[in-house]
């Protein structure tokens, strides 16, 4: 017959605040932690839900943009009101608005991701070929969900044109 050994006790960061008297437990320290993080904003899914310079510099950015934005435009217009930004924050603070569905990612083939204001209405876009700037297109194309197969249901749709920007247009007829 097996003898049972005795279960070693838990660590004692595990008890509960109802098993300690007088003084506060690890584990409430250690929930604290995981809530707060230094006093700045509270923790949800990993990131710190806070409204900082740099996010208010980055949304206003977005929300003034005429198209969607890459990284590192987003990051020379935000430094004009948020000296010093750093690129790695600009991509922490894209990946956080993009969870809070506050940033939408537009995907052009082909080319670097960008960003754009969520709360912009339904619209399509175009990419400059010889810039690489992207343009929000105002209006979208009617009926475009009829060309979907028989049988078929449509969910969305993207549209993206492609050529040449106004002012790449003028400086290829100039010359320049």
């Amino acid at each position: 017959m097996e003898s049972r050994q005795a279960k070693p006790e838990a660590a004692s960061f595990v008890r509960s605040p109802a098993t300690v008297t007088g003084e506060r437990s690890r584990w409430e320290d250690i929930l604290r932690w995981l809530r707060v993080d230094s006093g700045r904003g509270f923790v949800q899914g990993g990131d710190v839900e806070r409204n900082t310079k740099q996010r208010g510099a980055i949304v206003k950015v977005l929300k003034e943009a005429e198209g969607p934005l890459t990284p590192p435009e987003i990051q020379q217009l935000a430094e004009q009101n948020c000296p010093g930004l750093g690129i790695a924050t600009v991509y922490r603070l894209l990946k956080t608005l993009q969870a809070d569905r506050s940033v939408l990612l537009v995907d052009i083939p082909g080319t670097a991701p960008r960003y754009e204001d969520a709360g912009r209405p339904h619209h399509h876009h175009f990419h400059c070929r010889v810039c690489g700037r992207a343009f929000e297109l105002e209006h979208c194309v009617p009926g475009v969900e009829a060309l979907a197969p028989k049988k078929f249901r449509v969910e969305g749709h993207d549209i993206v044109l492609y050529g040449s920007c106004d002012k790449c247009l003028e400086q290829k007829a100039s010359g320049k």
